[in-house]
């Protein structure tokens, strides 16, 4: 039967992903009181053309790509969870970066995920706000590959 507006909606249960099935992990174990990420990974792809024809060559630079969490700050203290536990962040620690679904509840296939390795900390930030309930900390990683 047609809506109001005429349409017609088939509804799906099931088909899409809660964000409590997500795990995040920067090298330490699971990181706690994520609120949001956002992972992206690209390479440069520029136009060239030759004179004398309307040709058009791609050319494609090397990959990389960003990677960054927010998260409440708990009881292990301000920007600790974003601590390299194998090594200094000033002396060239890298990190491997995991997303991945815990299969836990409502059919979701744990284990699958994405991973941003040859990771290095660029960036860390921390938010609060007067009238507000919570501190806030953000940390902003360069990656090498996504896989």
């Amino acid at each position: 039967m047609s809506d109001y507006f005429g349409y017609t909606r088939d509804t799906q249960a099931s088909q899409i992903i809660s964000a409590d099935n997500a795990i995040i992990d920067i090298g330490n174990g699971a990181l706690g009181l994520v609120q949001n990420f956002s992972g992206s990974y690209q390479h440069q792809v520029e136009p060239r053309f030759e004179m004398g024809s309307s040709t058009l060559f791609w050319v494609n630079g090397k990959p990389s790509g960003q990677f960054q969490v927010s998260r409440l700050v708990g009881r292990d203290g301000i920007l600790a969870g974003f601590r390299s536990s194998g090594g200094s962040d000033a002396c060239g620690g890298i990190r491997q970066l995991n997303v991945s679904l815990d299969g836990g509840s409502c059919g979701v296939r744990g284990g699958s995920g994405v991973s941003f390795s040859g990771a290095k900390l660029q960036s860390v930030s921390v938010q609060g706000q007067a009238g507000g309930f919570e501190i806030a900390e953000s940390a902003n990683f360069l990656v090498a590959e996504m896989n």
